[in-house]
């Protein structure tokens, strides 16, 4: 007895061991930039399952934010060739003046939440009103713009409110999937407002990501379902000016950006970067980066099952399934159906009864078949978070793990069995 419970407790202390090793590895591909796996289309099925579960309503974050968008408000502007300035050509660029009236009304008011402005002013296209608004942007609290990698920012003054607007895409998933929140050393812009509006920070150590807890770098974004029609005009309409649309700015976000021609293709369909961008602040603002103690046994719990029945050859299962067969009212039903199988009366039905039960079986076996289960185990999983928490995560990269734990454990088996 003592000797089956010392050998149990090897068993349970190796499955830990290995079910760590295995959330450390899930852990790092979570933070890895670009998709792993093929994240967009088991979002695709996860969303269409609620869907059919649960029909999505009107958006919560509506009444929060106010969209404008800049796509009819634009200029044709001479681009010129940094750093040498020579000019290229007339390029479609966000009327500037429209753009620095809108900021200084809100700067007057002063009682907006935040202004995420998704548009990057570029040092290699001018307009007249370029310096005033500089200055006011670089004035005002409570706002961020967008900085892409690698291109000068037209002043430097801006730049304390400049967030990265990056990401990366797989060769096999070509559509936005992952958002990271730092990207070579460098803030994206939800990061900036997150950092901005908590005054909490992420911190890296080695590859481990800190926020008051254990965190992610990068998240699989979910949206809501937010109505675009909704959105207003940088330029006002005809009746109407900006102002208008801004008197009840008063604890909203100002999302700022282009909404027609910055689309991004998601598992949801296209949709607006600043959008896309507004989201992962949320995601972080929600603390969805965050992956709490109770999470972290979740997913050791979820690896060591099929590692601990693995590693035990199945006993437990082996034991409930015999226990089943077992019972009286198990036997007295076995003992039934034999007797039915054996009547040549409705021996053709029994025959077609028979070959479906064996099928039925056979099909369980593949199902929760090493090759076959490993994935559908860890799909059931993700599931379950997106269906319950609204939190995708990347685990199915894990199923290779599961893989090439069975291959080492094969092979040490056969090993032992020779050494004997």
């Amino acid at each position: 007895m003592n000797s089956l419970m010392k050998k149990n407790s090897i068993d349970i202390c190796i499955t830990i061991l290995i079910a760590g090793f295995f959330s450390f590895i899930t852990y790092w591909a979570m933070n890895v930039k670009i998709p792993i796996s093929a994240e967009k289309a088991k979002l695709q099925f996860f969303e269409a399952f609620r869907q059919y579960l649960w029909p999505k309503e009107e958006s919560h974050i509506t009444d929060s934010i106010i969209m404008i968008d800049t796509h009819y408000d634009q200029q044709f502007v001479m681009e010129k060739e940094l750093p040498s300035m020579l000019e290229k050509g007339l390029v479609p660029v966000v009327d500037r003046a429209k753009l620095l009236r809108c900021l200084e009304y809100l700067k007057q008011r002063d009682d907006y939440k935040y202004i995420l402005l998704d548009i990057f002013l570029d040092k290699a296209v001018q307009q007249d009103a370029d310096s005033a608004l500089y200055k006011t942007i670089a004035s005002m609290p409570r706002i961020v713009i967008a900085k892409p990698q690698n291109y000068p920012i037209a002043d430097s003054c801006l730049l304390p409110k400049a967030g990265t607007v990056q990401y990366k895409t797989a060769l096999w998933e070509n559509d936005f999937v992952k958002y990271p929140f730092s990207y070579k050393g460098e803030k994206s812009l939800p990061l900036m407002m997150y950092e901005d509006i908590t005054g909490r920070r992420i911190s890296k150590y080695g590859p481990i990501y800190w926020d008051k807890g254990l965190a992610r770098n990068s998240v699989i974004l979910t949206y809501d379902n937010v109505d675009l029609d909704m959105r207003s005009y940088l330029g006002g309409s005809d009746d109407y000016p900006i102002e208008n649309d801004l008197e009840d700015a008063k604890g909203k976000y100002i999302l700022i950006g282009n909404y027609v021609d910055d689309l991004h293709n998601t598992y949801l369909g296209e949709m607006p970067g600043t959008l896309i961008n507004f989201y992962a602040f949320l995601a972080l603002l929600h603390g969805h980066h965050k992956i709490g103690i109770g999470l972290f046994f979740l997913f050791l719990l979820v690896f060591s099952i099929p590692l601990y029945f693995k590693i035990t050859d199945y006993y437990i299962p082996k034991q409930i399934k015999n226990h089943f067969l077992n019972l009286v009212i198990v036997k007295k039903i076995i003992s039934l159906a034999e007797k039915m199988l054996y009547t040549k009366k409705k021996k053709k039905f029994i025959e077609v009864l028979r070959k479906f039960v064996l099928f039925i079986i056979m099909l369980l076996s593949k199902l929760f078949n090493e090759w076959v289960g490993y994935p559908v185990y860890l799909l059931v999983i993700c599931l379950f978070t997106y269906l319950v928490f609204n939190e995708a995560y990347d685990i199915l990269v894990t199923t290779g793990l599961f893989y090439l734990f069975n291959l080492i454990w094969a092979t040490y088996q056969k090993t032992k069995l020779k050494t004997k």
